[in-house]
């Protein structure tokens, strides 16, 4: 009931708000160069790594580090249901999030998220030496691909990925999502396609570090899928579920059922149950 009430406020002008406060605001730039993160209620530190802001969240124990990429259809910086997220991560989870501020489209592409956030992950592992790694909608995609991208290099890949609603496949295509898209309350095909030219700048929206759907490289890992089922994003989560397990992947789905975009990061029963899902995958 509760998922049902957010879905309708969500649908009340999501196309003018979303296009406002995050997509093509004439400000959107001087608002990301000005970007700091909101007061949180858990420890914070903050520097730079080649240029680009990071942080990192942590409570009174850390047992764990988890690289959290934010969503934002590669345009927006994080808000702040992302940060609770992150806050909930670091104090129930006991482990230290780090959050980099990667660039963003349109002045930025994927080559120079890619360059950056290789560099913070490497200086992570030779720190740390075990990763986890967890990013929504965007950054979902964005540590798929990179994932993908590093094995090929022969670094050693994130202990676990864990992906809420990724966006897999930058072109849209597949034929399954007009049926999803008059349920999805928050995103439109035509708007994530002209973020995600953006992103991808002169490279095809199919190559498979813009839309890691279509890579043939099957992680040494395990692999974890959250994705509700009025959201567009969902047949794309399904085939790459599909083909991975065909390969004989470690990957596991989870649906949840009647939920929309990012659902674990709602305040609804349904998000509860999710993040004690992600908890318990972390910690085992």
């Amino acid at each position: 009931m509760t998922a049902t009430i957010i879905e309708t406020l969500l649908r009340i002008k999501p196309n003018e708000m979303y296009i406002k406060d995050k997509l093509y605001s004439k400000k959107i730039a001087e608002s990301r160069n000005n970007y700091t993160a909101p007061k949180l209620k858990c420890n914070v530190d903050s520097y730079v790594v080649d240029g680009m802001n990071v942080y990192e969240l942590y409570g009174e124990h850390e047992d764990r580090v988890v690289l959290y990429l934010h969503g934002g259809a590669y345009v927006a910086q994080p808000m702040i249901f992302q940060w609770n997220f992150a806050t909930k991560l670091a104090k129930k989870v006991n482990a230290r999030v780090i959050v980099p501020m990667y660039p963003l489209a349109p002045e930025y592409t994927y080559k120079d998220a890619f360059e950056k956030v290789t560099k913070l992950y490497k200086n992570l592992l030779e720190k740390y030496g075990e990763i986890i790694i967890i990013g929504d909608s965007a950054g979902g995609g964005l540590e798929l691909a990179l994932s993908q991208y590093w094995q090929s290099l022969g670094i050693n890949i994130p202990k676990k990925i864990i992906m809420l609603s990724p966006w897999l496949d930058i072109t849209l295509t597949n034929e399954s999502i007009s049926k999803y898209e008059c349920a999805d309350p928050m995103l439109t095909k035509k708007d994530l396609q002209d973020c995600g030219g953006f992103w991808a700048g002169d490279t095809l929206t199919n190559n498979p570090k813009v839309s890691p759907i279509y890579s043939d490289i099957i992680l040494d890992t395990s692999m974890y899928i959250f994705v509700g089922t009025r959201e567009i994003f969902c047949p794309d989560c399904i085939d790459y579920y599909a083909k991975l397990k065909n390969s004989k992947a470690d990957v596991h789905l989870i649906l949840g059922v009647g939920m929309n975009h990012v659902y674990p990061m709602y305040p609804i029963p349904e998000a509860h149950k999710a993040f004690n899902q992600i908890k318990s995958i972390i910690e085992r």
